[in-house]
């Protein structure tokens, strides 16, 4: 990808995502209040016996993504693409997005920035997947 300019950054995911240049805070993303989700189709294929806990395993396939209200819980089909605007999601929603449409307007959060005790506080760019 070469530098595109782009007018808008959507969040679609759940949290405020900080865009950091060293250790400097350049910008706060929020969240839209929806979400980009693959469905999910789970299938109950064993179980796991630890002392005399049982513990049921899944095979978690997933497909096609969906815009979900993060208050209502509705599903709603995805934005049209427009010029200018970018889609930030989740690794696996952008996993989904790539095998299922022919879309090139979203990205994920990248190389991520961590505070003293290694937890995720921010990222210092966008990837493509």
């Amino acid at each position: 990808m070469q530098r595109r300019i782009v007018k808008e950054i959507r969040n679609y995911t759940p949290h405020p995502l900080e865009l950091y240049d060293g250790n400097e805070k350049l910008l706060t993303i929020e969240p839209t209040g929806y979400v980009v989700r693959a469905k999910e189709e789970k299938t109950k294929v064993g179980e796991l016996l630890f002392g005399n806990i049982l513990i049921p395993v899944y095979r978690m396939d997933y497909g096609a993504t969906t815009l979900v209200n993060e208050k209502t819980k509705e599903e709603l089909p995805l934005p049209q693409v427009q010029e200018g605007v970018v889609l930030v999601v989740s690794s696996l929603a952008a996993q989904s997005l790539r095998k299922y449409t022919n879309r090139d307007d979203f990205l994920v959060p990248g190389d991520p920035v961590r505070d003293e005790k290694g937890r995720i506080i921010g990222m210092r760019g966008l990837c493509i997947i």
